[in-house]
């Protein structure tokens, strides 16, 4: 649900990297901040210890075919 919200997660070292938000991120992020301002530390933290098990089983080969398109 959470996927990137908190910011972009780094398995070398374990960190968050923060992403920049637009205009339109921000103003969600205000008016529901009553909804989800109290748990935010609690979720952040939940996302965070989530991590580690996305990163162990990551495919990163890059495919050999091409996509081809026509106009």
């Amino acid at each position: 649900m959470f996927k990137n919200w908190f910011g972009y997660y780094c398995d070398n070292c374990g960190e968050i990297i923060p992403v920049q938000r637009n205009l339109v991120s921000l103003t969600v992020l205000f008016l529901t901040f009553p909804i989800w301002g109290w748990f935010r530390k609690a979720l952040k933290q939940n996302w965070l210890n989530k991590q580690p098990d996305r990163y162990k089983n990551i495919n990163l080969e890059v495919s050999e075919t091409k996509n081809s398109t026509k106009n």
